[in-house]
């Protein structure tokens, strides 16, 4: 999430040099867990997809990005029901309702500005903080940004993170445990207002 973030803000830079406010079009954020099935000796592969981003970017004539992409923490949705609510429940989902990715004052260069706004699309590792069930934490994350229409541009990122870096316990039972580590992936168009 934090990764689209960070690329949505970037993108804004690339519509223009002067100030300007984007925001969320449509987007996803998913993750993807290993889960390690104890007495078949097996894995399996769990993904759960939130297809509500929100949020907003803004860009400042000096080079400054701030902004937030959000989706709810119960929105996650995999082929069970039962697992879904038992999600929301491990990532505190009624006490912290969102999960948010944060750019505050994101500077760009102005040489790399020049280059990006003449391109149609472009890679970047950016920073950001990731907040999920009251724990925040700063990341870096590899972002590609597409331009795919005049004021649109298409954000993706990916990034793997623990449970444990959100003092959360990866989910287990006595016959499953899941891996401590997942894939947080995101696709988010951002428009200019």
């Amino acid at each position: 999430m934090r990764i689209l973030l960070i690329a949505a803000c970037i993108a804004l830079f690339q519509v223009s040099a002067m100030a300007a406010d984007f925001s969320v079009k449509e987007g996803s954020v998913s993750y993807t867990a290993t889960v390690n099935m104890i007495k078949l000796m097996t894995t399996e592969t769990i993904i759960g997809t939130n297809n509500k981003a929100s949020g907003s970017i803004t860009t400042t004539k000096n080079g400054q990005i701030n902004g937030k992409i959000a989706v709810a923490a119960n929105g996650f949705k995999t082929d069970k029901e039962k697992r879904d609510a038992h999600v929301a429940q491990i990532l505190k989902s009624d006490t912290y309702p969102e999960i948010t990715l944060e750019l505050d004052n994101l500077s760009i260069a102005e040489s790399e500005l020049d280059t990006l706004l003449s391109s149609n699309g472009f890679n970047k590792t950016v920073k950001g903080k990731l907040s999920v069930a009251g724990v925040t934490k700063n990341y870096d994350f590899e972002i590609s940004v597409t331009k795919t229409a005049p004021k649109t541009y298409r954000l993706q990122t990916k990034r793997y993170v623990n449970f444990s870096d959100f003092d959360i316990k990866a989910p287990s039972m006595p016959i499953i445990q899941t891996n401590d580590k997942l894939l947080i992936s995101g696709d988010i168009t951002i428009e200019k207002k």
